[in-house]
C-alpha cells in the first residue's frame, strides 16, 4: 500500500455520543487503503465534542472541524472541502463499515476510469441489531452503469444503497458542484444526479455497509418532503443535461428546506410513531416476537393508530412462522452483524 493518502473519508455528527465510537472503530480499521477520517461536528451539545477530542488525541488520521449547528448538508460540504485525497468517502454515525469497504469500492473505482461514484450493498438492521434486509439495487455489481434510465433520462436508474455506502472521485464531485445547501434533506441524491451526468456508477456486489435503522430517522416522518427533493434533484439534472439554467429549481429546494426547518422537531416526534411501526412490521413478516414491542411503541405515542393496532393484535394471536432475513449468511453480512450485536451488549 502507498504511504499516499486515498481516500478521504466524511463523518457529520450531531450529538451522536452514543453510536460515534462503534462507527468510529469500524472507519479506522479499515485495510489496504491510506485514509484519512473528517469527523464535522455539526454543534453537538453532548459528549460527542469530549469523544472526539479523546479519539483524535489517540489517532493521527483522525481530523477534526467544528461548527454551528446549521445543519448536515454544510457539515458535508465543509467536511469534502477539508479532504486531502483524490477519493471521497463518505460514513454515518450509527452505521458500521466492514474492513474491506474503502479497499474494495477503490479498487472497483481504479478498475474503471469512467466511473466517478461506487457503492457497496447494504445490510439493513433494526435499534438491537435485528437482521431486515441487504438493499442491493438493480444492475450488475461490478459492472459501470448509466445512473439514468435509458428509456426516460429524468428517472434514476441505479445508485448507491445508501448515503454512507457511496464513495466518489474528488475532481468529479467538485466538477459537479458539491453538496448544494438548498438540498436540507435530499442531498445525496441530487449530488448522485450530478455526478452521473459526468460518469458511470458502479457497484460492489458484496454487503460492506450496516445501516442501523432507528425509529427516530428523518426517513419515515419526512418521507413526503424527501421524495420532493428527490423529484427537484432529477428535474435539475435534466435541466443540466439540456444545457438549460436549474436555478428555479434551486429555489424551490431552498423553500422546502425551510419549510422543513420550521417542521422539524414536529416531524422528528412523528418519525417515532412511523418509524417503530414499520420496524415491527419488517419484523412481523420474519416472524420476529420482538414485532410486538414496535408496535406497542407506536401505539404508546400514538395511541389512535389503528393499522398499529391491528399489527399488534396479529403479531399476538397470528405470529407468522420465524424465518432467516436473506443475505445474513455471507461472511461480510454476518461479521457487520456480529460486530454491530456486540456493540449492542456493550451498550447494554
Amino acid at each position: 500500500m502507498s504511504d499516499a493518502l486515498e481516500v478521504s473519508v466524511v463523518l457529520a455528527v450531531r450529538d451522536g455520543e452514543r453510536e460515534l465510537a462503534a462507527t468510529l472503530d469500524s472507519i479506522l480499521a479499515q485495510r489496504g487503503v491510506a485514509f484519512e477520517v473528517i469527523a464535522v461536528d455539526d454543534g453537538s451539545r453532548d459528549g460527542t465534542p469530549a469523544l472526539l477530542a479523546a479519539a483524535a488525541m489517540r489517532e493521527p488520521r483522525l481530523r477534526l472541524v467544528r461548527q454551528e449547528r446549521i445543519g448536515l448538508t454544510p457539515a458535508l460540504a465543509r467536511g469534502c472541502a477539508e479532504a486531502s485525497a483524490p477519493v471521497i468517502a463518505r460514513q454515518d454515525v450509527g452505521d458500521l463499515s466492514h474492513p474491506d469497504r474503502l479497499a474494495r469500492q477503490k479498487a472497483l473505482l481504479d478498475r474503471h476510469p469512467e466511473v466517478v461514484l461506487v457503492s457497496c450493498w447494504t445490510a439493513c438492521v433494526g435499534p438491537a441489531a435485528e437482521p431486515l434486509y441487504i438493499e442491493t439495487k438493480s444492475g450488475e455489481p461490478g459492472r459501470p452503469l448509466d445512473l439514468f434510465a435509458a428509456t426516460d433520462p429524468e428517472r434514476t436508474a441505479a445508485g448507491p444503497t445508501s448515503h454512507g455506502s457511496a464513495l466518489f472521485r474528488r475532481a468529479a464531485y467538485e466538477a459537479a458542484g458539491r453538496y448544494r445547501e438548498q438540498f436540507a434533506l435530499g442531498q445525496d441524491w441530487d449530488l448522485w444526479c450530478r455526478l452521473g451526468l459526468l460518469g458511470k456508477f458502479a457497484m460492489v456486489g458484496a454487503a460492506l455497509y450496516l445501516r442501523r435503522l432507528q425509529p427516530r430517522s428523518l426517513g419515515f416522518g419526512a418521507h413526503d418532503l424527501q421524495r420532493r427533493f428527490g423529484e427537484l434533484a432529477r428535474a435539475a439534472a435534466a435541466r443540466r443535461r439540456a444545457g438549460e439554467d436549474d436555478r428555479d429549481l434551486l429555489a424551490a429546494a431552498a423553500r422546502l428546506s425551510a419549510r422543513f426547518a420550521r417542521e422539524r422537531e414536529a416531524r422528528l416526534r412523528h418519525s417515532e410513531t412511523l418509524g417503530s411501526y414499520h420496524l415491527g412490521a419488517l419484523l412481523r413478516e420474519l416472524g420476529e416476537p420482538a414485532a410486538g414491542a414496535y408496535f406497542a411503541a407506536a401505539l404508546r405515542r400514538r395511541p389512535w393508530l389503528l393499522r398499529a393496532w391491528a399489527r399488534w393484535i396479529q403479531s399476538r394471536l397470528r405470529p407468522r412462522p420465524r424465518r432467516k432475513a436473506a443475505g445474513f449468511d455471507t461472511p461480510e453480512a454476518a461479521e457487520l452483524l456480529a460486530a454491530a450485536a456486540g456493540e449492542r451488549r456493550a451498550a447494554a
